[in-house]
């Protein structure tokens, strides 16, 4: 989708990642859309406005609602204990299990620089396996197609 290109990947600057998801990373969530805005009942909010462990659906229910305006992006979500994120060069990543990344899409406006770095990151990282794309726009259709690349 062009549109999601340009919301979530810097305008085709940045990259999209399929991931491969098992249950031992997090649960997994399908995006609901609708035009009422849940709401988080008092009797599951703290004192310290904190949530406590018996809003945990009602609080999953929040963060897996988007206005209908939004439904064209199908989006599910992925809720994990304990990511680990850290900075690595201009990037911040996350430790994650080996192979998760399945194939990492690199936009069409992609830079040289943003290339080889993608590609520094994953050689000394646990996800050797990942595959290498690029999305380009289809010259016939208002969609993007995907191929795969090789370094150089």
């Amino acid at each position: 989708e062009p549109v999601l290109w340009a919301h979530y990947a810097d305008r085709h600057f940045g990259a999209a990642i399929e991931l491969e998801i098992s249950s031992q990373i997090g649960e997994l969530h399908k995006v609901n859309y609708t035009n009422i805005r849940p709401l988080i009942p008092k009797k599951f909010i703290n004192p310290d406005h904190t949530i406590n462990q018996n809003g945990y659906g009602t609080i999953i229910d929040v963060l897996t609602t988007k206005s209908e305006a939004w439904s064209y992006e199908k989006e599910w979500r992925l809720f994990s204990g304990a990511p680990y994120w850290r900075k690595c060069g201009n990037l911040m990543i996350i430790d994650t299990p080996p192979n998760i990344f399945k194939k990492i899409i690199l936009g069409c406006r992609c830079s040289a620089d943003n290339f080889d770095e993608i590609y520094e990151l994953i050689s000394k990282s646990n996800q050797q396996g990942s595959e290498v794309w690029v999305a380009l726009p289809d010259h016939k259709n208002f969609e993007m197609k995907i191929f795969p690349v090789s370094k150089h």
